[in-house]
């Protein structure tokens, strides 16, 4: 049991990590088609285009990454030397994957502001009856 439960909980983190960077990445070609749409219209959207090759870049790395730590904690066995040194190198890829995930929030959020700019949001009520 001493690498069996850690070997499982680390395989468990990476695959809903996986599942979350495939969220992403299907969010991120939605709002490439909204970019796209918008440059069509003449909008400058270089901002959010920059933005969203950023999150491209970003889902390239955390998914190599989590591919790579997957492999290495699958192969943990009890016939390994060192099975420790394995899953601290994953933890520490863990911690580069949160930190990779928080920029990409962060450029979503600069999109998210771009965004709000170059679309005008009708907001208000219904016209009132007349007092």
């Amino acid at each position: 049991y001493m690498y069996f439960e850690p070997k499982e909980r680390l395989l468990v983190v990476i695959n809903n990590l996986l599942t979350q960077s495939n969220t992403i990445t299907t969010l991120q070609g939605k709002v490439q088609t909204l970019v796209t749409d918008l440059k069509n219209q003449g909008k400058d959207v270089t901002t959010a285009q920059t933005a969203l090759s950023d999150i491209s870049t970003q889902l390239t790395a955390i998914n190599t990454l989590l591919t790579t730590d997957k492999s290495l904690v699958s192969n943990v066995t009890n016939a390994t030397a060192n099975p420790q040194s394995v899953f601290t190198q994953v933890r520490k890829d863990l911690a580069t994957v949160r930190a990779d995930f928080a920029k990409i929030r962060s450029d979503f959020a600069t999109i998210r502001g771009s965004l709000k700019i170059l679309i005008q949001v009708k907001t208000g009520t219904a016209s009132q009856s007349a007092k």
